[in-house]
């Protein structure tokens, strides 16, 4: 009596434990089918797979859950279901394993969506405990299938196959019995997904003739804000031939996904779409300088696009930017787009110097230069001036020096060293910039006893020659009482 009592108890705890199983599969599925290209971009985020095998194991994955939590549930196709239990289970291990390894957020966003939010050594925990949970039903398969919900349904449906033995009857009435429950739960859930909107207003743009610039971000993303007033000010020069489209990089991983976008901020160039897809010109990731931004847009961008309907962006370099006079400065040209012709400033006049693409300009004078470089193209024109460019001193002699620290707190000494060139006589220092001489000194040192920001300037006299350097804000003090 009691050997039979505890068989009927392991075979309740047993089918229990196959039941609890195969609704954690079902309730993960469930999560996934209706954003399953979010968790397909998941899947790639972790970068254990190339891009097209995470693209088919995001798709199929779910499916697989649902298969064979239908069947734990229902008690048919075991072996097979808790096989493919453990297998998924070890993969997931596998990906919360590595992602903790690599220090990544420890946020498993693809293990139940968005349903169950959990943490990877929370996910990693579960993953350990199901394919125990899945070996242990192995062991005691006999009694995981006494509680056969699936068979006492199809008995009551009264199934009968014709011209088939029994056994292959119940097993295709099985495998009918699945697949229909299968397609039932996940194909309203597949299709009842959120469909972003981004594709239409792309396709808009592209039949218009426009291109496309998807702009991927993320809410408290810091480089995303850094970029933000550029793209923004990149829109109003561009956005009448360019359509600019923003996409929230968690909201719509989808479309993160489809144009494999792993990271933010991040922008996309869409120039046109074919049979095979969409055409991508090109990818600008993690680009927060104006410069260097607008330098990657022109560069890059197909030159019928740009080149042809804008103005170019004027630019330019010099060598040497420093000596002693007289000295021949050699300018070159970068500027982007299409350039018809040059006009150079060297002196910050007003006056033209040289309409050469690529010129030279001796400087016989010594002083600070502002250079500008006016260019002009078919389609408008854009100027670029580098104020106090050019440096150049006489022959006799060059003020230079440095701080031994150019921040203190408290009522500290700080130690200036002159490295001015010449046959220095005197030397005169001004420490806060009132215009008073401070100390006359080669290597003086100063204490301040106010906070503030201070002017340091230094002027060398030679028997023929002097000079002046000023460091502005070069002081920074902070600490002082009152």
């Amino acid at each position: 009596m009691k050997s039979w009592l505890l068989q009927i108890r392991t075979q309740w705890w047993i089918s229990g434990l196959r039941i609890g199983l195969g609704t954690i599969l079902v309730v993960s599925s469930v999560s996934k089918l209706p954003a399953q290209s979010q968790f397909m971009n998941e899947v790639a985020g972790y970068g254990l797979l190339p891009l097209a095998l995470a693209r088919v194991y995001g798709a199929a994955l779910p499916w697989a859950e649902l298969f064979a939590g239908g069947a734990l549930i229902l008690g048919i196709f075991t072996t097979a279901a808790l096989v493919l239990c453990i297998l998924m289970a070890l993969s997931f291990a596998t990906a919360n394993i590595y992602a903790l390894a690599q220090g990544m957020s420890d946020s498993c966003g693809g293990c139940f969506g968005q349903l169950i939010p959990l943490s990877n050594t929370t996910a990693l925990i579960i993953d350990v405990l199901m394919v125990f949970a899945a070996v242990l039903l192995l062991l005691y398969r006999g009694k995981a299938a006494s509680i056969n919900i699936g068979d006492s349904f199809l008995s009551i449906l009264n199934l009968n196959i014709p011209k088939m033995s029994k056994h292959s009857a119940q097993k295709i009435s099985r495998a009918i019995l699945l697949v229909v429950i299968v397609l039932a739960i996940g194909v309203p859930l597949s299709w009842g997904g959120q469909t972003s909107t981004a594709y239409s207003r792309i396709n808009s743009s592209l039949e218009q003739g426009k291109p496309v610039l998807l702009v991927f971000y993320l809410a408290g993303c810091g480089e995303c804000e850094e970029q933000k007033p550029i793209i923004e000010e990149m829109e109003q020069t561009y956005q009448e031939n360019i359509s600019f489209i923003y996409i929230d990089y968690e909201a719509e991983s989808g479309v993160a996904f489809d144009f494999e976008v792993t990271g933010v901020p991040t922008m996309v160039l869409i120039g046109g779409r074919d049979g095979s897809g969409y055409t991508v010109l090109q990818r600008f990731a993690n680009l927060t300088s104006k410069e260097r931004l607008q330098r990657s847009f022109y560069e890059d961008l197909d030159q019928s696009i740009v080149y042809s309907r804008y103005a170019p962006i004027a630019d330019f370099s010099a060598t040497p930017t420093s000596g002693r006079v007289p000295v021949k400065v050699q300018f070159v040209d970068s500027s982007l787009g299409k350039v018809e012709s040059w006009a150079w400033d060297f002196t910050n006049d007003g006056v033209i110097d040289s309409t050469v693409q690529d010129p030279s300009y001796i400087y016989s004078e010594p002083g600070t230069y502002t250079v500008m470089l006016t260019v002009h193209g078919p389609c408008g024109s854009s100027a670029k001036t580098i104020q106090e460019y050019l440096r150049f001193d006489s022959k006799g002699c060059r003020a230079d020096f440095f701080a031994d620290s150019k921040s203190v707190v408290g009522i500290t000494p700080i130690r200036f060293f002159d490295q001015s060139e010449g046959d220095i006589i005197t030397w005169e220092w001004d420490f806060d910039g009132d215009g008073t001489i401070d100390n006359i000194e080669r290597n003086p040192v100063y204490t301040y006893t106010a906070n503030g920001i201070y002017s340091v300037s230094l002027t060398i006299r030679t028997p023929d020659c002097e000079d002046t350097l000023t460091k502005d804000d070069y002081i920074t003090v902070t600490g002082c009482d009152g």
